[in-house]
């Protein structure tokens, strides 16, 4: 899924944490935290509930997003609280297996090819990243990408990565810019291993749909 423009904001976004195995993946979930706090007047953020799964899907589907992967105990919810808690937005953040470390026979195989993760630590994917229409322009998309980098753990060392249309590029840079991050474009031979595909893909449907170039951007300090 790939965002198509600062308003409709719909990304995949991979986190390499370096501190950890990522054999840790396996064993463990991340949820959001608890904290209701959202910059944006009118809305609140909270994690997703089982309540909440119908709406995600039904939303992502609207938007022609990847509907497999949507378990609700890894979304955050921006919910409008003029509009009796009508949901606003949402995104998730989900572990991508390091399947070369699993004790299985997928692991087996991935190691008899050699094809140890160019990654370092853990991988994670930002995805299903939605805003509602009536909800687009109000900075509740920049809001909600600023909560979802900041509700992770030793930011400092997070290698994000970002899967968007050459379009988008700026909102995000701009999202990040109060955090004193910005957003770098990422040349194809550094992407990670388990994106390659669906960059090899995605860069064929954005020039046929949006006639745009689909890039990886990562997230690093802001150095200007």
């Amino acid at each position: 899924s790939m965002s198509t423009t600062g308003h409709s904001v719909h990304a995949r976004v991979f986190v390499a944490r370096a501190p950890r195995r990522c054999l840790a993946l396996q064993n463990r979930t991340r949820t959001c935290a608890s904290s209701s706090s959202f910059d944006v007047r009118g809305y609140r953020a909270r994690p997703a509930g089982e309540d909440d799964a119908g709406k995600i899907a039904s939303m992502v589907l609207r938007e022609a997003m990847n509907p497999l992967g949507l378990k609700t105990d890894r979304f955050l919810v921006v919910e409008d609280d003029e509009n009796s808690g009508e949901i606003a937005a949402f995104g998730q953040l989900k572990p991508w297996p390091c399947l070369y470390r699993q004790q299985n026979a997928v692991g087996a195989v991935i190691r008899a090819l050699d094809l140890k993760p160019d990654w370092s630590g853990e991988l994670y994917e930002m995805a299903s990243i939605v805003v509602a229409k009536k909800h687009r322009g109000k900075g509740v998309g920049s809001e909600l990408v600023r909560q979802l980098i900041t509700r992770q753990h030793d930011i400092e060392n997070d290698n994000l990565v970002l899967l968007t249309l050459a379009g988008t590029s700026e909102f995000y840079r701009q999202a990040v810019s109060p955090l004193g991050l910005t957003f770098e474009r990422l040349e194809e031979e550094d992407v990670p291993r388990p994106i390659k595909p669906e960059l090899f893909w995605g860069k064929k449907l954005a020039r046929a749909v949006a006639n745009d170039d689909l890039v990886v951007l990562k997230l690093g300090k802001d150095k200007g």
